[in-house]
Parts: C-alpha cells; sequence; structure tokens
C-alpha cells in the first residue's frame, strides 16, 4: 500500500477516535435526550471506521500522530474542546463547525487514496457521518423550550 495512502487512514482513523471520545463526553451530559442520541450514533459510526480500518492489512503501520495533511483547525479542534456545564447547550453549534470541517476534509481525503476497495468502503462511512452531521445541524435549528406545553396555547 502507497505511504499516502497509510498516512490518510491513519489520519482518518485518529480523527475517529479523537471525534468519538468527544461525542460520548457530550452525550453524557446533554440533558436534551435527542441530541444526546445524535451524539451517540456520531460515535458510534465514528467507532465502526475505526474497526473498519483496524481490519486493514495497513493497520499495522498506525502512528500517534496526525500527518502534515490535516490543517491546524481541524488538529486543534479534535484535541481539545473547552466546553463547560453551563455551555452545553450552546456546544451544538460548536460541533456543528467541527464536524463540517472534519467532513470536508474526510471527504477530500479518502477521494486521494489510490486503493479503490479501501477508498470506496471509507466513503460510504463519511457518507453516514453526513447523514448524522445532517441531523445535528437539525437540532440547532430547533429551538428547545425548557417546558412542555405552558398552558397558554
Amino acid at each position: 500500500m502507497l505511504m499516502q495512502d497509510l498516512k490518510i487512514i491513519n489520519d482518518v482513523r485518529l480523527l475517529s477516535l479523537n471525534a468519538r471520545e468527544l461525542y460520548e463526553d457530550l452525550s453524557k451530559r446533554l440533558s436534551d435526550q435527542q441530541a444526546r442520541n445524535v451524539l451517540k450514533r456520531l460515535a458510534k459510526h465514528r467507532m465502526e471506521i475505526v474497526t473498519a480500518i483496524a481490519k486493514e492489512e495497513s493497520s499495522k503501520a498506525q502512528g500517534d500522530q496526525l500527518s502534515e495533511f490535516v490543517p491546524e483547525s481541524i488538529r486543534s479542534e479534535s484535541t481539545v474542546v473547552n466546553l463547560d456545564d453551563n455551555d452545553l447547550v450552546d456546544s451544538i453549534p460548536a460541533l456543528i463547525v467541527k464536524e463540517r470541517r472534519e467532513i470536508v476534509f474526510l471527504r477530500n481525503e479518502v477521494k486521494r487514496i489510490k486503493n479503490y476497495t479501501l477508498r470506496y468502503r471509507l466513503s460510504s462511512f463519511v457518507a453516514t457521518l453526513q447523514m448524522d452531521f445532517d441531523q445535528l445541524q437539525s437540532l440547532a435549528a430547533v429551538p428547545k423550550t425548557d417546558t412542555k406545553g405552558d398552558g397558554n396555547e
């Protein structure tokens, strides 16, 4: 397998691991059940990507650092998220920005993979992440109320 493919595979794996940890953490802290479900689904799909990559023969050449191809904006957002408990509701728009950048990056990187079979499999995972991203966006578009029905209807 080409060295470029190995770097891309490792980047996808590391970004997926970082995102999975973030989504699992936030899903435990949010009170909105719909948002928790979306975040859990995102975490599950990120783990599926990691599992698929681990099945590859080339997974033996995994590194612990992202390659130089990963932009700094994605690299810094993947490693550190500063959200305190009071800003959890505001975290959805921040997640949308982060997820949008990552999906665009992952889509472009997967297109660069020379191995057709691997490219096809990873692109299907990116498509799944795009669908989850659409659901995440819909959470921010629907304003949440603190109480169900206030009796003035």
